[in-house]
Formats: structure tokens, sequence, C-alpha cells
């Protein structure tokens, strides 16, 4: 973390690095679509979306890409600065990536059907 008061805006990415692998590439792209699209604490779209509003607009994304051999994923949120919002954005913004990155929506230990063929079909 480089602390400053420069930015109007704190970004926060998270990246997962692999070896790239052909068999991979698909399964990883859907994943991040998945968990881009709800968690067992924002089960819908539009929960997860209220969330975001709530941390006065914040973005998130999940993505992947190529670099070299390696495969990359990056998770990552874009937040109003602490000193601006006069809260503290920054530490709700890491609770709620840990929330969706580690608490995916599962049902019967997988992932949530409604929501991986929502996100199968638009890929």
């Amino acid at each position: 973390m480089i602390p400053t008061t420069q930015f109007k805006t704190t970004r926060i990415a998270v990246h997962f690095l692999a070896p790239l692998a052909k068999a991979d590439v698909a399964a990883r792209t859907l994943l991040t679509s998945v968990l881009e699209t709800a968690s067992r604490k924002y089960p819908t779209q539009s929960e997860l979306s209220a969330y975001l509003e709530a941390l006065f607009g914040a973005s998130f994304g999940i993505g992947v890409g190529k670099e070299g051999r390696m495969h990359r994923v990056t998770a990552s949120m874009n937040l109003l600065s602490d000193q601006l919002a006069q809260s503290d954005l920054l530490a709700q913004g890491m609770a709620f990536l840990k929330q969706v990155l580690f608490n995916p929506l599962m049902v019967n230990d997988r992932f949530d059907e409604a929501i991986f063929f929502l996100v199968n079909n638009t890929i």
C-alpha cells in the first residue's frame, strides 16, 4: 500500500498468477464472470450493485489476461478516498473483495446454477 492524500480515489488490485495452459483459460474466464456476478453475502447482481452504490459509487471487476507464459486473474476495485468520503471506505472495500473472492454463491458445493447459466450464456 502506498499512502497518499494526492488522489481523490483509491484503487485496490489483487493479482493471481499461474502458468498459462489452454485447458484452464475458459474455466478461469467463466470463473471471473461468476465471481463478479454474485457472492454468498450478495446473492444477486442487484444486491451487489446496491452495496457498491452505498460505497459512494465504487466500481468492481474481475478479469483475465495473458502475459507471456503467465495467465493473470485480476480483481480490482475503485473507491472514493477515505479523506473525501470521511469514512473508512478502504477497509470496507477490502472486506468486500475478500467476501467476493472467498465466499462465492454456492448451492450444494457447486456454483449456483442460475448464476452459472446466466454467465455462461452471456460470454
